[in-house]
């Protein structure tokens, strides 16, 4: 039987006025770190993307566009491959409106007719290569990188914060110790690429002290949210309800925590799977460039960085879409 798999792209037009006007409502009187305008600076590539799912992702079942009453005018509505889900579709009333991505991930679950198994990506991600389905799912076990990591607190990376209150919460129901021994596979396998070697230095301490994250595409199952929801009702309710990201929040990392704690997942080779560009300089936007145009992954994540200016951002953002655009050059189902 094959599997059904769907996608969930998140998405916020971060130039329409109506939103920044509602956005600025909730600000005034606030100064919250983390909420820079830089993280809602649109790349207006959200239709390569598409077409980087059509071409190369073909199993998808269906897409699910989660927006804040935000449609491009561009998109094919009437197509059966994408579904636009707006924010009080699924998210209580209560947690809305919200400017928080914790809160959108982590009511993902609540999406009506979203399937067991769907893969969460963000827009900053294309396909530049053939996928298949079990190279996110096999049997409807999640695919993903059993490697520990070491978290280092470091000032102003708040996204560590996160990722310690996720921790403190795996630590509470599980036994690393347990996890290795009843499935060993899953932390030796050199699926796991070359990072497999952390785990080797991190075996000895006896607590979770971290997970490898690499920034690409997240397998995910529904029970998984609910069970958490069930046993952390409180803690995900508290990170859901507040609009903006907070130092206090779990993000979406404890639903993947929670399934690799779990062996939940088969192991995969993140540097076959996908690789991540930071762009900072012009010699970084040449080399991801050069790397669309010849991939040895299959996934690229493409993301800008908060320290860049506006200027240079918008120079960069013209010479990675020209070469999406020599990529995907043809318009997808979904598109008008």
């Amino acid at each position: 039987m094959t599997q059904k798999i769907d996608i969930v792209l998140m998405w916020v037009d971060g130039n329409d006025p109506d939103w920044q006007r509602k956005r600025n409502g909730y600000l005034e009187n606030i100064t919250i770190d983390g909420n820079t305008e830089a993280r809602y600076r649109s790349w207006d590539n959200l239709h390569l993307l598409l077409r980087s799912i059509e071409i190369n992702a073909s199993w998808v079942h269906k897409v699910f566009l989660v927006t804040d009453n935000q449609v491009p005018d561009w998109v094919n509505i009437s197509s059966e491959k994408i579904r636009i889900v707006n924010h009080d579709e699924f998210i209580p009333k209560d947690y809305l409106p919200t400017f928080n991505s914790h809160t959108i991930e982590l009511n993902l679950h609540k999406i009506h007719d979203l399937s067991e198994t769907f893969v969460l990506f963000n827009d900053d991600i294309f396909i530049l290569d053939k996928t298949s389905s079990d190279d996110f799912f096999i049997g409807g076990i999640p695919r993903d990188v059993g490697v520990f990591n070491l978290v280092s607190p470091v000032p102003n990376e708040h996204v560590h914060k996160y990722t310690i209150n996720s921790l403190e919460i795996i630590n509470k129901y599980f036994s690393k110790k347990e996890t290795i021994t009843s499935k060993y596979g899953n932390w030796i396998s050199f699926r796991n690429g070359k990072n497999v070697f952390r785990n080797f230095l991190l075996f000895p301490w006896s607590q979770f002290t971290g997970f490898y994250d690499p920034h690409l595409p997240n397998s995910l199952l529904k029970s998984t949210y609910n069970k958490v929801w069930e046993l952390e009702k409180k803690v995900l309710h508290d990170a859901s309800i507040r609009k903006f990201r907070d130092d206090r929040d779990v993000s979406h990392w404890i639903f993947r925590y929670w399934q690799l704690s779990s062996n939940m997942f088969l192991p995969r080779n993140p540097e076959k799977f996908g690789v991540v560009f930071g762009l900072k300089s012009n010699s970084e936007v040449e080399e991801c460039i050069r790397y669309i145009n010849n991939p040895k992954s299959k996934i690229i994540c493409i993301n800008d960085n908060d320290s860049i200016s506006d200027e240079q951002f918008f120079q960069f953002k013209n010479r990675i879409n020209e070469a999406l655009l020599s990529k995907f050059p043809n318009k997808s189902r979904f598109e008008l």
